[in-house]
């Protein structure tokens, strides 16, 4: 094993915020209804909404449940929207004027999360109270995307869902230099650490980059290995000696 990489798919210095903006008061409205709120007929959950859109107040948004934002390191949505399909969410039309650098997702047990597309490039992702149901569809976009790159590859790809939440891939197969293995473990916030096996020299490093281009994140931390330093061929040949 020459190479192991930690790939994050998170923006550098993103973290959880509260926002005030009254450009997405009504969004982080919709985000914090409780069971009570849903239990309203559609006339009065209309009429709040509006009066929030149209007069947002300091006292208000600070009763507000707790909003987490964190954003990705990605340009664009669509690969991330097709993991929320995958994860049991759906798209819906709940709120009123939503803007359309915005799309509300809900799961079928009313879990709630706004995907905000912005506008100089980037994503972003809001739910209330915690984090924790971001990490899920963030984890479920690695998951897709890592089994997406092994596999256009020409790899066979076993995935193993472990006790403590996270999963475990490993993907073999060969290519032009001799065979390859690659073992992932996605954490359950959605990072993960890269294995490059048995792969020599600075060719491990790309290895890295494309998996980490194709999930959608970033290396943050590599650790060279012994087998690093050999030439192509040495380390095989080394244990055919020894054998």
């Amino acid at each position: 094993m020459s190479n192991t990489s930690t790939v994050t798919p998170y923006e550098s210095g993103s973290g959880s915020n509260t926002s005030t903006s009254s450009a997405i008061a009504d969004i982080f409205s919709w985000l914090g209804d409780t069971d009570e709120d849903r239990a309203l007929d559609q006339r009065a959950r209309e009429a709040r909404i509006e009066q929030l859109s149209r007069d947002i107040s300091r006292q208000r948004v600070s009763s507000a449940p707790p909003m987490v934002s964190v954003e990705l390191h990605m340009k664009k949505a669509d690969t991330l929207l097709k993991s929320v399909t995958n994860a049991g969410y759906k798209i819906v039309q709940e709120l009123p004027r939503a803007s359309t650098d915005f799309v509300l997702i809900q799961s079928p047990k009313g879990q709630r999360i706004a995907v905000e597309q912005m506008h100089d490039g980037g994503v972003r992702l809001h739910a209330a109270h915690s984090r924790t149901r971001i990490d899920q569809i963030v984890r479920r976009h690695t998951l897709d995307r890592a089994v997406e790159h092994m596999t256009s590859g020409g790899m066979q790809v076993l995935s193993k869902e472990l006790p403590n939440g996270e999963i475990q891939l490993v993907g073999r197969g060969s290519t032009t230099w001799g065979k390859q293995e690659l073992h992932a473990q996605i954490h359950k916030d959605g990072s993960s650490v890269l294995d490059v096996v048995e792969v020599k020299g600075p060719r491990c490093e790309e290895i890295a980059k494309r998996f980490a281009e194709a999930t959608c994140g970033q290396i943050i931390g590599t650790k060279k290995k012994d087998d690093y330093c050999c030439l192509p061929g040495e380390l095989r040949r080394e244990r055919v000696r020894t054998k």
